[in-house]
């Protein structure tokens, strides 16, 4: 074994020579990696915004479905006037 096939392997990482091939093409790699962990947060943020909103829309609209039923329906018995029927008092 000769020193020359070692010496790569024992060399710090940074003084290791670049390459000038890269894996990606991309010139801008770490502006669009920031805008790819924004979208990611905005899409979680948005995400636990609803799971919090949609639970009390959803009771608003049952309340306010319960308020229109109780106003379209007639009164209850007892509520009605106590007026003596016509028909009832000739028979």
């Amino acid at each position: 074994m000769s020193i020359s096939v070692l010496a790569p392997v024992a060399v710090a990482p940074e003084k290791l020579p670049l390459s000038s091939s890269s894996s990606s093409s991309d010139k801008q790699y770490a502006l669009h990696g920031e805008i790819f962990m924004f979208v990611c947060i905005l899409c979680f943020s948005l995400f636990l915004f609803f799971i919090v909103l949609l639970p009390f829309l959803r009771r608003l609209r049952n309340t306010a479905a319960a308020s229109a039923y109780y106003e379209d329906s007639p009164p209850p018995p007892s509520a009605a006037p106590n007026v003596p029927m016509k028909d009832a008092e000739k028979g």
